[in-house]
């Protein structure tokens, strides 16, 4: 099983933010289950605001795929509905929350070129990020920002290739 290493924090020692890969090489349309977990490894309690995509506060968690052609992917659905409201998430110490769990080959997204962003292309919106993950390498990593100036954080690139 792949996964990101322990990442840098603004926080040190309280949070966790990791992504994992159930392997590292994948035949194209084989299934990708990609889980994004926000782990309290701390002494104290977090409590984060409710993930609302809609909110100007905070943005969801998401998933930045790299390709070796330059092409970058991005990944914003899979969020379990339990986290979609504006009840705050209280994580206990030791304990742990899905902030994303998700097939790439299922997913909807948004790919752009690194040709079509000198140009001043936006991308373009995919119902299925499968067909765009030809054979190749690429690099994934996971983001979450739920509010403004607490809990900011992106895990490391983990790599895999689609054969």
């Amino acid at each position: 099983m792949a996964h990101s290493p322990e990442p840098e924090n603004k926080k040190p020692g309280e949070f966790q933010l990791v992504l994992v890969l159930e392997k590292e090489t994948y035949r194209r349309g084989e299934s990708i289950p990609i889980v994004l977990r926000f782990n309290n490894v701390g002494q104290t309690t977090i409590e984060l605001d409710g993930i609302l995509p809609q909110r100007n506060s905070a943005n969801p968690p998401y998933l930045e795929i790299e390709s070796s052609d330059w092409r970058l992917i991005r990944v914003d659905t899979g969020i379990p509905r339990a986290l979609m409201n504006d009840r705050p998430i209280i994580i206990s110490p030791g304990r742990g929350v899905v902030l994303l769990q998700v097939d790439l080959n299922e997913a909807g997204g948004w790919i752009r070129s690194e040709e079509g962003a000198t140009r001043g292309d936006f991308g373009k919106n995919l119902d299925r990020v499968g067909p765009e993950l030809r054979p190749g390498k690429y690099s994934i990593s996971g983001h979450f920002h739920p509010t403004p100036q607490h809990y900011w954080s992106s895990t490391e690139g983990v790599p895999f290739k689609v054969v």
